[in-house]
């Protein structure tokens, strides 16, 4: 069985710096596939040896970046054979990288990861099983988050009850269900809609490219972050 489990991290400014120019460095392997329609990671021996910078990044993370591009390519033909209208991959900047089976090493709340360096994390909850996967992402409120994906040998139990709910979605509430329950909506994006429309009208005023407008653009990202927080514990609680 599988397990994600999701924990803030606190890089150094040292390590933060080298996660960024990882980034950086996937970023490239990314579109420089994109560009030259290269979907196998039999093309990076060849591509390190052209760009001697990429040999700062993990082997098992740069594989990653070139196989979820053949994955999403395949995602796309997919629905394409079904008659649906789909677009194509464009390029774009990395925000995560991938370790798996070897390159980390997590030693109570702190994690090291190879050619990055130690960070601390918040290890609010234990990791189950045997670490498979480690995904360091940054969110654009500037938060590290490292998502640790676990195997178990446990099979999940089957269901063999009989009884049955059904669940109304309306207008005047979330939902009602058949033996009454009703749950109110939260009303999220009301609730954060002052408070965005200030963040967002002040951001429009900031010259672009200062460092003002950077800040200002990482609390508006925080409000869109904290109605996201919301929405996800509102459902985990109605589920």
């Amino acid at each position: 069985m599988r397990h994600v489990t999701r924990y803030r991290a606190y890089p150094s400014h040292a390590v933060e710096q080298r996660l960024f120019t990882g980034f950086a460095r996937c970023t490239f392997v990314r579109n420089w596939c994109l560009e030259n329609k290269v979907y196998r990671d039999s093309c990076l021996p060849k591509l390190k040896e052209e760009f001697p910078e990429l040999k700062e990044v993990h082997s098992k993370v740069l594989q990653n970046v070139v196989q979820q591009i053949a994955h999403n390519l395949h995602a796309l033909k997919r629905l394409k054979a079904t008659g649906r209208k789909v677009g194509k991959l464009r390029k774009k900047w990395v925000h995560s990288m991938i370790y798996e089976q070897t390159g980390f090493k997590l030693t109570g709340n702190h994690l090291w990861l190879s050619k990055i360096g130690e960070m601390r994390i918040e290890l609010s909850r234990a990791v189950p099983g045997t670490i498979k996967q480690i995904v360091v992402k940054h969110t654009p409120a500037h938060q590290w988050f490292v998502a640790i994906i676990s195997e178990t040998s446990d099979a999940p139990e089957p269901t063999a009850g009989t009884r049955a709910v059904g669940i109304d979605l309306n207008l005047e509430n979330f939902s009602t269900d058949t033996e009454g329950k009703v749950f109110p909506h939260p009303h999220n994006v009301r609730k954060a809609a002052k408070r965005l429309r200030r963040a967002q009208k002040k951001l429009s005023r900031v010259v672009k490219g200062s460092r003002n407008r950077c800040k200002q653009r990482v609390r508006v990202a925080r409000i869109h972050e904290l109605v996201e927080n919301w929405r996800d514990d509102f459902l985990h609680t109605w589920s």
